[in-house]
């Protein structure tokens, strides 16, 4: 029974390693990167925290607020810019959507994002996106990378509650 459990165990953290390794791989093409060695860049494994958007006068543009890993307490100045939204043809209940992300961490340090893939369900509030990180600054300076978001809008107050994860890489110096 004890070698059963070992074997398991040992297949597990096999296979976790080895995904885990296939993610963060740059040169793995499924993750966009394929140009990055993974020696040459640094790698920051993003993770929501508490994130919200906030609705503002201009009823497309949102302020950030929350913690993002490896970006601390987003500054307020933080915006999502919906740049399009438009009925999907072939779901007359879904819109798809087209965003900018100007996002701002504790030490001044920027991210921005542009969506590949945006999916809005006005029915249910609820809503998938697909990042890519398309520059930065700061300590982000050169960054690249991607960011898959889920949100549900709370329509009494508008508060969009975001989760997410994804990957920056910026070249070492």
């Amino acid at each position: 029974m004890k070698k059963i459990a070992i074997i398991i165990s040992a297949l597990i953290f096999g296979i976790w390693g080895c995904s885990k390794d296939s993610m963060l791989d740059p040169s793995n093409p499924d993750n966009g990167n394929a140009d990055l060695k993974k020696s040459a860049v640094k790698i920051f494994v993003l993770k929501a925290v508490k994130l919200q958007n906030h609705p503002t006068e201009n009823p497309m543009v949102f302020w950030i607020s929350g913690n993002i890993s490896h970006m601390g307490l987003i500054d307020p100045a933080s915006t999502v810019t919906i740049t399009s939204m438009t009925t999907d043809p072939e779901n007359p209940g879904k819109f798809l959507q087209t965003a900018i992300i100007n996002m701002i961490g504790a030490d001044g340090s920027s991210l921005q994002f542009e969506t590949t893939r945006g999916e809005f369900f006005p029915a249910t509030g609820y809503s998938e996106h697909d990042w890519d990180v398309v520059s930065g600054t700061g300590r982000f300076e050169g960054a690249t990378g991607w960011y898959k978001s889920t949100s549900q809008l709370d329509n009494t107050t508008m508060i969009n509650y975001v989760t997410g994860y994804g990957e920056i890489y910026v070249a070492k110096k």
